[in-house]
């Protein structure tokens, strides 16, 4: 069976995260999204993939060319303008020919469980599946009604409770080619997109039938803000063994499961609690603490008396020493300077939002920290309040409470004065 994997997207609601990279591609547990769902094609052994790109669509190319193997074929296919997900689709009608195909979104957490309950469905009556489950979010997604198992109708991102539902699209189906004939006659939504959903609907009206296939809470989850990383961050580190490639020095103390890969160190001192990923060539310690549910990427430095928790910071990051991250997701190639502090509570112990597109979000999170773009700089003892986000090439100068967002190439800095008095005898 051929795979069609859309990952054209730029995720905006991502953002800074996503300004320099596209979605597909950041790490959970130390694995890209994309390259999981790639690897969970192949478990099933689904090896011809067309994948459709087009946001920072170098990034995905070469980074798949870089860890794929020759026995997967991968096709890549451009879509220049951002017209949807029936688009996407469209683009790829030359190369799937006559049997019936699959379709997944490339900003999905799965597992290779996830892809083989959908084929063993299918293989049940050959008809064309769609995976779904049940959320409490049904304004971020598209909910489907069904009858009898099969989908009678979608509705994409309601903007009010729809009765008697709280299924949601999943965004993996198995198509036969009559999905064509209603991508041919999809017009744009309010969005200004050609949405997949309106095609099936029209595939539908013309008696096509899509059986609903419910999956279960562990096998998908879909990214769509930055503290979703969090939760697929804990569900693919809650499945790693204890690996140890690189060096660990004399009185390092390490709990739970760790992956320390090639050539990365943890120096005499350091407490590591795991779960936990760390890259390769990375360096941690003398002295620093790791919490359970951290990620750390390739090339990264944490230094003396730095504590991390429950975080992700991505590749060539350096937190020297004196610092608190907690919660938080750091972007590559930031430094953070001396006794730079990210605030994860409120003092209120209410629960933390975040400005997304000019409106503030409820993370439904009570500890959310800094969420930091790439190649930001902190000066000596800078905190960060809960839920604030940094764009990337930022600069922040010393002794500042970050308590709002910062845009991308922003210099903060703190204006002093002195006042100078004779000392009295």
């Amino acid at each position: 069976m051929k795979c069609i994997i859309l990952a054209a997207g730029k995720g905006v609601r991502l953002l800074p995260i996503t300004e320099s990279r596209p979605k597909h591609i950041l790490p959970v547990g130390g694995v890209p999204l994309i390259e999981r769902i790639v690897e969970s094609l192949r478990a099933n052994n689904i090896q011809d993939l067309f994948i459709v790109v087009g946001y920072k669509k170098r990034a995905i190319i070469e980074y798949l060319d870089d860890i794929i193997k020759h026995s997967t074929k991968i096709k890549y296919i451009e879509q220049d303008e951002p017209l949807g997900t029936a688009d996407s689709i469209k683009l790829a009608r030359d190369y799937i020919g006559k049997e019936d195909f699959m379709v997944i979104y490339g900003d999905l957490f799965i597992r290779p469980r996830t892809i083989e309950r959908i084929i063993r469905e299918y293989h049940k009556g050959k008809e064309s599946i769609i995976g779904i489950k049940t959320s409490k979010k049904i304004g971020d997604y598209g909910i489907v009604i069904t009858e009898n198992d099969h989908i009678k109708r979608i509705i994409e991102k309601p903007t009010r409770k729809v009765k008697r539902t709280n299924s949601i699209n999943t965004g993996i189906y198995i198509l036969n080619k009559d999905v064509f004939d209603g991508i041919e006659e999809t017009e744009r939504s309010i969005r200004g997109e050609y949405e997949l959903t309106s095609s099936l609907n029209i595939a539908v009206q013309h008696n096509v039938k899509i059986r609903a296939v419910s999956l279960d809470e562990e096998e998908w989850m879909d990214i769509g803000y930055p503290w979703d990383l969090f939760d697929a961050n804990e569900r693919a580190l809650n499945y790693i063994k204890h690996t140890i490639e690189g060096a660990v020095e004399n009185n390092v103390s390490m709990i739970g499961p760790v992956i320390l890969e090639k050539d990365a160190k943890i120096l005499s001192g350091s407490r590591i609690e795991g779960p936990v990923f760390i890259g390769k060539n990375s360096i941690l310690g003398p002295n620093c603490y790791l919490r359970p549910y951290t990620s750390i990427g390739k090339n990264v430095r944490i230094g003396s008396s730095c504590e991390v928790k429950n975080s992700i910071i991505m590749d060539g990051t350096k937190i020297p020493h004196l610092s608190y991250i907690g919660d938080s997701i750091i972007g590559t190639e930031c430094n953070l300077g001396a006794g730079t502090i990210t605030g994860n509570v409120r003092i209120d112990n209410k629960t933390v939002k975040v400005r997304i597109k000019n409106n503030f979000i409820d993370s439904n999170l009570r500890k959310l920290g800094a969420i930091i773009g790439d190649n930001v700089k902190t000066s000596i003892n800078v905190n960060f309040m809960p839920g604030v986000k940094v764009g990337s090439n930022a600069l922040i100068g010393p002794n500042i409470v970050v308590y709002e967002d910062i845009l991308s190439r922003e210099k903060i800095l703190l204006e002093q004065k002195f006042i100078h008095k004779k000392c009295e005898d």
